[in-house]
């Protein structure tokens, strides 16, 4: 039987270590508001996380050990309505949360100024379900770290109605999972951001791409949007990648849209829009209903949030999406305040997709 355990200054445990410790397989712990220092805790049983009653926020007083977290997990794990900050280390590896074995489900959460959002080892097994969170200032400076990374055991990765703004040098998204779907989220790099290519899939996998608004700043050390495969000469079984109904842009002038590394693997690109790329797509691909355009003014290379913390893709309004074709919204609200203001996220442009169809209607039979 489950129980329910409280944090809180009031509450019988003060701080989430000491709950942590007394809790069992299956129990949900209720923390409220306040800052919470964490001390590199492993679970090794289910649980469920829940921050309620005003922003809270995990942080350590310390530097953490090589591939640790402010949570490391080897077991289910949920998260709801936890701000991550601040988890840094002498390697430049350390993660708001590691995971080396089951599945995590997080949701309306924020991962801040660390070195990794998420890291799913090589060798952990399960599933990731991120909706309705935020990523921002997140990454060490080079090219290993993202703020969400996905190891070659993961099974899928799900992002969803997520907003990725600024992170540092590596990518937003990292996944080497078998199966990867990320959809009506905002990945920008923003004025400050100093990315390489937005997604980095470098192990292939079964990928969907749809509904997103993906942006390329000025500055960025890798200009592509979404890179596929051809990395290191590994390729899962069954690979497929389908782009569908997003907005890519790009500031610098030089930008790839989708570039396709894997032999074998034909990439199907279509009802997209793209906006200042020098090139739409590299490698085998079956491109149909997008649209390329020059960039508009309201796109240019100032990106990044505007004054009052509103989301970035103010700048990207109806008329950047086109008609027709279906259309997500995207409501980033969560119990904690979340700064990223509503945004709807559709059908990027180009013909009107087939009523009542999506892209992964034929990569995931």
């Amino acid at each position: 039987m489950s129980n329910e355990i409280w944090v809180g200054p009031t509450e019988t445990h003060r701080t989430l270590d000491a709950a942590l410790a007394a809790s069992l397989a299956g129990d949900t712990i209720y923390v409220r508001a306040g800052v919470y220092s964490v001390s590199d805790t492993t679970l090794q049983h289910a649980l469920t996380i829940v921050g309620v009653g005003g922003e809270v926020i995990l942080t350590s007083a310390r530097t953490l050990g090589r591939e640790r977290g402010l949570l490391t997990t080897q077991s289910d794990l949920t998260i709801e309505n936890i701000t991550f900050r601040g988890a840094w280390s002498a390697e430049g590896s350390a993660a708001g949360i590691v995971v080396e074995g089951g599945d995590l489900i997080v949701r309306n959460s924020k991962f801040e100024q660390n070195e990794t959002g998420i890291l799913a080892r090589d060798g952990a097994t399960g599933s990731i379900l991120i909706e309705n969170s935020r990523f921002a200032g997140n990454g060490w400076g080079d090219a290993t770290t993202a703020a969400v990374v996905a190891g070659r055991n993961t099974e899928m990765l799900t992002v969803a109605d997520s907003y990725f703004l600024e992170n540092a040098a590596g990518h937003h998204i990292l996944s080497r999972a078998a199966a990867t779907v990320i959809e009506r989220s905002i990945l920008d790099d923003g004025s400050a951001g100093s990315m390489g290519s937005s997604i980095e899939l470098p192990d292939g996998g079964r990928v969907v791409i749809e509904d997103n608004v993906i942006r390329k700043g000025a500055s960025g050390a890798n200009q592509v949007g979404v890179e596929y495969g051809g990395n290191d000469g590994f390729a899962h079984a069954g690979s497929s990648l389908s782009v569908s109904s997003n907005h890519f842009s790009d500031a610098s002038g030089t930008g790839r849209g989708v570039v396709n590394g894997l032999a074998g693997t034909v990439a199907d690109i279509s009802y997209n829009a793209f906006h200042g790329l020098a090139t739409v797509s590299e490698g085998a691909a079956q491109a149909s209903d997008n649209v390329v355009e020059a960039l508009p003014a309201s796109e240019s290379a100032t990106a990044g949030a505007p004054a009052g913390g509103g989301s970035t893709a103010s700048a990207f309004g109806a008329s950047a999406f086109g008609s027709g074709g279906r259309s997500g919204v995207s409501a980033f609200s969560s119990e904690q305040g979340s700064s990223v203001s509503s945004v709807s996220v559709g059908n990027a442009g180009g013909a009107a997709k087939p009523a009542g169809t999506t892209a992964m209607d034929h990569v995931f039979v």
